[in-house]
């Protein structure tokens, strides 16, 4: 395994924002300031400022009103954006101004993720356009809410729990050529980077429950920019859900929001410095980085970094970077550029390497199964990879039912390779086994996960988890399978943990855990 870790010291690339910069006059209410219905928090949009999304509501807050939605106002744009929750407490006091706005980034829809879909963004027209190859500077404090209690329930009986802010959250500026995008007929579906917006810069930004933080993206378009969008960033994805208890029952917090105020903009007398890859791709042993600093960075320090940690011997405008050991790896890489006047990094690059499909990406060429069960053929195989087998399928899974020759061809950027697997089905001795994969997809074959056994255990128990460690099922009764579902919803595809407690015919007590692939 090659990793060998040469670098010391955390480093954070917002500490690196030293450069000559003036402050133009480009964002309209900076501090989302309502002069046309004073004294108003909720949905309607403030001067300056609008929403280019239609899945998640825009939210402005006023001082006047505490920063809190009426409930009323919460009911109401439920009916027009399912969508829809509380709000956590806006940190106080704000940074500047008397209203804020709130963004929202919900990592789940039911059980199930739906990234990158249901995100908000706060979109603007800038009053002088943002000239091609000149550096920019866009800061803006975030609010980190503190969590509140509140449940609403709405007519038809749904629960509207409160938003959270999560310690860590990214941010993505976008931009566009013409302000006539942010009137388009078809808003913004999920990211922005889905209908055309040009990704400008990203920052993360860590901050404390009641806190406010003030960070920067700065970016160097690549064509002249007058419309901009600000919110989550597209890969943001979230592993964990929240819960609180309401009237006896439990409920799972699936949003998350975050506030913002005092959006400003800076233009810089110096450009970005660049890097590039100079030679290398994911299918060779390594990658070449060469920094390109202008005349105005010569005679500064540089400094590489991996994944915001320093590489202690990297001091040269070039970088070698390869996939063996000492090589540093794969990760995101940057360079600093210092001098007594400025301190800037490069955009990071994400180096990776894609392996060549291994010699034998279904294992041994014979493989047993029992009578009446299933297995599933998953080749070893990085996620560029394609497959083809025998039948014209293209998934990169096969489900085997009877005995037979299977054969699949992996195929990626750095290769192919083609194997044959052959599958024997016999009646087993052993008095219980487990599927490993089933498909509930109504066809009548197949539908439902149960254990097999030649004789009925004595005692038993089955419990099925989910990869969150939530049990979405649980039977006492051995004949009793599991049909996908929980809740009355269908669950996507997935592996899921089970566990089996049971006696065997001499009464001793036995215990397995496995997974079994649910297929749809």
């Amino acid at each position: 395994m090659w990793m060998l870790w040469l670098m010391v010291d955390a480093y954070s690339q917002d500490t690196c924002f030293q450069v000559p910069t003036r402050l133009i006059n480009a964002i309209s209410n900076p501090t989302f300031e309502n002069d046309v219905v004073p004294c108003t928090s909720g949905y309607s949009l403030v001067p300056g400022w609008t929403s280019p999304t239609n899945e998640v509501p825009l939210a402005f807050l006023n001082a006047c009103t505490d920063f809190i939605i009426p409930d009323s106002t919460i009911l109401n744009e439920f009916q027009i954006m399912p969508n829809t929750s509380i709000y956590p407490f806006v940190p106080q006091p704000i940074p500047s101004g008397n209203g804020v706005a709130a963004v929202s980034d919900f990592g789940f829809g039911g059980l199930y993720y739906v990234y990158p879909f249901h995100k908000s963004y706060l979109a603007t027209c800038s009053k002088t356009i943002l000239r091609k190859d000149s550096l920019y500077q866009l800061n803006f404090n975030v609010g980190f809410g503190k969590h509140r209690d509140t449940v609403i329930k709405s007519p038809n009986g749904i629960f509207l729990g409160p938003q959270l802010s999560l310690p860590e959250e990214k941010f993505s500026l976008f931009g566009e050529t013409d302000c006539g995008i942010l009137n388009s007929a078809a808003p913004i579906i999920g990211c922005p980077s889905r209908v055309g917006w040009i990704l400008l810069g990203t920052v993360k930004v860590n901050g404390a429950p009641g806190t406010w933080v003030n960070t920067s993206i700065m970016f160097t378009p690549g064509q002249d920019i007058q419309a901009l969008v600000l919110g989550p960033s597209c890969d943001t994805v979230f592993a964990s859900l929240d819960s609180f208890v309401y009237q006896g029952r439990t409920f799972f917090e699936i949003n998350y929001s975050y506030f913002l105020n005092n959006i400003q903009l800076f233009v810089s007398s110096v450009p970005q410095p660049v890097l590039s890859i100079s030679s290398g791709t994911p299918c060779t042993s390594s990658f070449n980085l060469q920094m390109q600093p202008a005349s105005f960075y010569a005679g500064s320090s540089i400094q590489w970094f991996r994944n915001d940690t320093l590489i202690s011997s990297g001091q040269a405008s070039t970088l070698n970077v390869t996939s063996g050991l000492g090589g540093y790896g794969s990760g995101w890489y940057f360079c600093k550029v210092q001098n007594d006047s400025v301190c800037l990094n490069t955009d990071s690059v994400y180096l990776h390497w894609t392996p060549a499909p291994a010699l034998s990406p279904l294992g041994a060429a014979d493989t047993t199964a029992c009578n009446g069960g299933n297995i599933v053929l998953r080749p070893v195989a990085d996620s560029s990879s394609q497959f083809l087998w025998q039948d014209g399928s293209t998934q990169s899974y096969y489900v085997v039912t009877h005995s037979g020759n299977y054969y699949v061809k992996v195929s990626n950027a750095c290769g192919s390779v083609q194997v044959k697997k052959t599958v024997n089905y016999e009646k087993c001795n052993y008095n219980l086994s487990v599927p490993n994969a089933f498909t509930p997809n109504g066809d009548g074959q197949n539908d439902v996960f149960r254990i097999l056994y030649n004789y009925p255990p004595a005692q038993f128990s089955l419990s099925i988890y989910n990869r969150h460690g939530m049990k979405i099922f649980s039977s006492s009764d051995p004949s009793q399978g599991w049909d996908g579902t929980f809740k009355g919803l269908a669950q996507p595809l997935d592996a899921y943990v089970w566990t089996i407690h049971y006696s065997d015919q001499t009464g001793v007590s036995q215990s397995l855990k496995g997974t079994v692939m649910l297929i749809r």
